[in-house]
């Protein structure tokens, strides 16, 4: 997967979910952690790069089956109250609804070329909870690209 269109990705992703107040790309929960220490707006989309497994057919097919990971998280306090937390869980929740909407369009828009492959279908979405001291949401799908 190419970084720079994850990059795009992310960015443009941003500027379109209004529930989406910045991003990073990062390749592990450890490079995550790295990056919670710098000033970030929350609710924060991680596109985190995708690991690649060969999905070729014959010698002259490059195509690679990518499992795409993505979180929208927010800091959250231990001493939040019920009300509180579940603000959060709501706030977020807004932002992967905006994120799944900016993916399904993106198959036929503006990443086709990283998105056309999309087994969306399979998507799976589950709550997150102190992943590096936020809590949010994550979703998992595969898709195809002609790997390099």
């Amino acid at each position: 997967m190419n970084i720079e269109r994850l990059e795009d990705f992310g960015k443009a992703a941003v500027e379109e979910c209004a529930n989406l107040k910045s991003y990073v790309v990062v390749s592990c929960e450890a490079e995550l952690r790295e990056y919670m220490g710098k000033v970030r707006e929350y609710p924060m989309l991680v596109v985190v790069i995708p690991q690649a497994t060969g999905d070729d057919r014959g010698h002259d097919n490059y195509a690679e089956r990518n499992n795409a990971l993505f979180y929208v998280l927010k800091l959250m306090k231990e001493n939040m109250t019920h009300a509180q937390r579940m603000a959060l869980w709501r706030e977020t929740q807004l932002g992967m609804e905006e994120l799944k909407k900016f993916i399904h369009d993106g198959i036929c828009g503006d990443f086709a070329d990283m998105l056309n492959d999309v087994d969306f279908g399979g998507r799976d979405q589950q709550p997150e909870f102190q992943l590096v001291d936020c809590q949010g949401w994550s979703l998992m799908f595969s898709f195809t690209t002609d790997g390099f």
